[in-house]
């Protein structure tokens, strides 16, 4: 289970930090640093669909093994409607930024979901790969 642990930290969860580690060494290069930021809103966003769907595709890889009880149903279920609402939230980011129409508490709001939203699926994915490496290891 720790070696699954370890790598599911490393390439998922820290290669989907890349980005807003780069834009804050960007905005801290410059002198602009101010953390979270609205232009952070995507890294988040990018940051819930990365391990979302590393957690879907480690479910389908453990699945074919196991029967598909309730539990595993509602979680594969949760991980591909929370994959759909980061792509949604991603689209309205694009939407307000290419237009500028809405109101500044758009921007705060949406900066806030997305991040409460990356925080709840790291700990929803790593539960999952405990889960995952439990199952997997010999009795």
């Amino acid at each position: 289970m720790g070696k699954r642990l370890v790598k599911w930290f490393t390439f998922t969860v820290l290669f989907a930090f890349i980005p807003l580690f780069s834009s804050i060494l960007i905005r801290y290069l410059t002198g602009r640093l101010s953390f979270p930021s609205h232009s952070d809103t995507q890294e988040f966003i990018f940051f819930s669909l990365m391990i979302c769907s590393t957690s879907i595709g480690d479910l389908l890889d453990f699945l074919p093994q196991k029967e598909w009880n309730l539990l595993i149903r509602i979680t594969w279920s949760t991980l591909l409607f929370c994959i759909i609402m980061s792509a949604l939230m991603y689209g309205s980011w694009v939407y307000e930024n290419t237009l500028s129409l809405g109101p500044a508490v758009f921007k705060d709001n949406l900066l806030s979901v997305s991040v409460f939203l990356a925080g709840s699926l790291f700990i929803l994915t790593l539960a999952i790969q405990i889960f995952i490496g439990k199952a997997e290891q010999p009795e």
